[in-house]
């Protein structure tokens, strides 16, 4: 476990706590990440809201680049 000593701030009508590269990076996460906030034994968590992948972007790529005509998700009509 790691952990930090940070400041709320204030940042419009809103509050606003700063994160470390170094923690978002152990988190794997980045700028624009989706995140879940919610209260938990009287603090906050942060949790990672995890896109679940489309079969398009998990076959796609693959399947695409068959030699021969061979079926592909494109030509099948599931991705435009």
């Amino acid at each position: 476990m790691i952990l930090v000593t940070t400041t709320i701030k204030k940042w419009g009508n809103s509050s606003a706590i700063r994160i470390p590269r170094f923690i978002l990076e152990q988190a794997n996460l980045k700028e624009e990440s989706d995140v879940e906030i919610m209260v938990k034994d009287g603090g906050i968590a942060i949790r990672a809201i995890r896109k679940r992948e489309d079969i398009r972007e998990l076959f796609d790529d693959r399947l695409q680049k068959k030699p021969n005509g061979q079926k592909t998700l494109k030509n099948l009509g599931f991705v435009r």
